[in-house]
């Protein structure tokens, strides 16, 4: 199972585990200044992402700007782009997106209706590489009789909404293992692609 599969399971949002963007700007900001300068910020990253769910909701697929060894995921299996749960999609019923230009990751939360009416929902994470081309795609999708589609399809506000800059703190990322890693570090993350992890 992917992280972030698990992650969606421990937590009704699971990407302000990974991008933190949107409900902290000024944290984020602040950090922006110590890692190293973004080529595509938070508006960028969020087109992007627009651009991604819109193709794969209107069988355009082929057209998503894929790096030459890009990897696709979807449930921690690889697979191809127009193989995904994206082409079993209706309606987009409600989506979050959340984007990190300091890591380059920009990651969407889709309710989806599905082509027979039932509730579904994908989460997406997109590596954005320079010139806008997708190094990773990422995705956990749920479109089994187990979805709920009063949740997916009516987030909560909340989950979207500002914290006051009192309530913000900035990311701090701990060094790797060695001599002196008892000490955190703020910048850019080490990790940018999520690896699987045991069931």
């Amino acid at each position: 199972m992917k992280r972030l599969t698990r992650l969606l399971a421990l937590t009704a949002v699971p990407v302000f585990a990974l991008v933190l963007t949107r409900a902290f700007p000024g944290a984020v900001a602040a950090q922006s200044a110590q890692a190293p300068a973004a080529t595509c910020g938070q508006a960028c990253l969020a087109r992007i992402m627009d651009d991604f769910v819109k193709a794969m909701t209107t069988g355009q697929a082929a057209s998503v700007a894929l790096a030459p060894e890009a990897e696709i995921r979807e449930n921690a299996k690889t697979v191809t782009l127009d193989a995904t749960a994206w082409k079993q999609v209706k309606a987009v019923r409600s989506i979050m997106t959340f984007a990190d230009p300091v890591t380059g990751n920009v990651v969407s939360r889709a309710g989806v209706e599905l082509a027979d009416g039932k509730p579904g929902y994908i989460s997406t994470r997109l590596k954005v590489a320079a010139g806008g081309r997708l190094t990773d795609v990422e995705m956990s999708s749920d479109t089994s009789p187990r979805v709920v589609s009063a949740y997916v399809w009516n987030l909560d506000p909340v989950y979207s909404t500002v914290l006051p800059a009192e309530q913000r703190m900035a990311r701090a990322y701990p060094r790797r293992s060695g001599p002196g890693s008892g000490k955190a570090r703020t910048g850019a993350p080490q990790l940018t692609r999520i690896n699987s992890l045991p069931n």
